[in-house]
């Protein structure tokens, strides 16, 4: 379930991304309201001080921005070049996974960075807090998506 609810999540945040550049109606406020509602969940269950907040929200925010552009842009290169790779030399295919392996390690360094600095601006304890809480937060998603999945078939059922 919740590897489910993760994939979920990264889906929606490199579709996000992806969708923000192409200029689709609507989706840039659509995300906008899934940062704003991801900012108050992790507030909520951090319970970050002041001083605590004005040093880590730059810190998280910086890095979730950075994760976007690397899934979306991994996403991206994947899908285009992975299209039609059956006519694709083996030395292409290669080059292809190769980059891709390549492009989850960088995501992996970036976690790396982001976690030794916030390890620096907030205490350990909350910094298990919000690990936790990322993963509660997939999971809230997850669990909304489905309810409005639901909500929708059981109104198309009413309309027809």
């Amino acid at each position: 379930m919740r590897k489910n609810a993760a994939i979920i999540l990264i889906i929606l945040i490199s579709i996000g991304s992806t969708m923000a550049q192409g200029k689709r109606p609507g989706f840039e406020k659509y995300m906008e309201k899934f940062k704003a509602e991801k900012v108050s969940f992790l507030t909520e269950k951090l319970d970050l001080s002041v001083e605590e907040a004005q040093k880590f929200w730059p810190i998280y925010n910086e890095y979730e921005k950075k994760r976007g552009e690397l899934l979306s842009s991994k996403r991206m290169e994947f899908r285009g070049r992975g299209q039609g790779h059956e006519s694709m030399s083996a030395e292409e295919m290669e080059a292809m996974v190769d980059q891709r392996v390549e492009q989850e390690l960088k995501l992996a360094e970036l976690k790396m960075k982001f976690h030794k600095e916030v390890k620096k601006t907030i205490p350990i304890e909350k910094v298990v807090k919000l690990y936790r809480a990322e993963g509660d937060f997939m999971n809230y998603m997850f669990k909304k998506i489905e309810e409005q999945r639901s909500d929708g078939r059981r109104r198309g059922n009413r309309e027809q």
